[in-house]
């Protein structure tokens, strides 16, 4: 399928495994020029190898880089360059009731699932516009929607990214940014 893609520049986040090495592979396909970030470069570089066997002409980059760390979007920003499409896609929030995680473990997950999403895109919303356009994929998971007891911090961090995505989007259009929120349910 030919979605006019072709040339564009993707950067996804948490590209080295489940929904993010499907989402470079897809991109891949349409002759998107690929930039790709994970926390690890050896899967990070398997993504890339699997998507060289099936596409050899593909263009892909890798970014290993720790979202979590302090300044880590700007270190990531100043690697990657302008680009047509974001999508935000880092994080994954450990299960359990608010009494069975601890404070440590509710922040961990926060920061990498909300505070990348939002750090990406003050970032390249505003570049975005100067360019004339982009889009903006936020991944969230519908977590944010089907409240689970036994989910508690992705329950906090999907709704807000639900929020980020809405208020966001809610005027972007003039800017010619689509902004785009995906709540898929449970994957492997």
């Amino acid at each position: 399928m030919d979605l006019c893609l072709t040339g564009k520049k993707v950067l996804i986040t948490g590209a080295s495994q489940g929904i993010g090495a499907g989402l470079a592979q897809a991109f891949a396909e349409e002759g998107c020029h690929l930039k790709l970030t994970a926390r690890s470069l050896q899967r990070l570089d398997n993504v890339k190898e699997q998507i060289l066997v099936k596409n050899s002409f593909a263009n892909v980059e890798i970014f290993p880089l720790d979202l979590t760390l302090q300044n880590a979007s700007d270190i990531l920003v100043d690697k990657v360059g302008d680009i047509d499409m974001l999508i935000n896609n880092a994080g994954v929030v450990q299960s359990g009731s608010i009494f069975d995680l601890n404070e440590k473990e509710f922040k961990e997950g926060l920061e990498l699932k909300i505070f990348s999403y939002v750090n990406l895109c003050r970032h390249y919303y505003p570049r975005m516009k100067i360019q004339g356009g982009g889009v903006i994929i936020n991944n969230i998971g519908n977590g944010g929607e089907i409240c689970d007891p036994q989910y508690f911090s992705g329950a906090m961090a999907n709704s807000s990214l639900m929020a980020l995505t809405k208020a966001l989007g809610s005027r972007s259009l003039e800017d010619n940014i689509r902004i785009i929120g995906v709540n898929p349910g449970p994957v492997n």
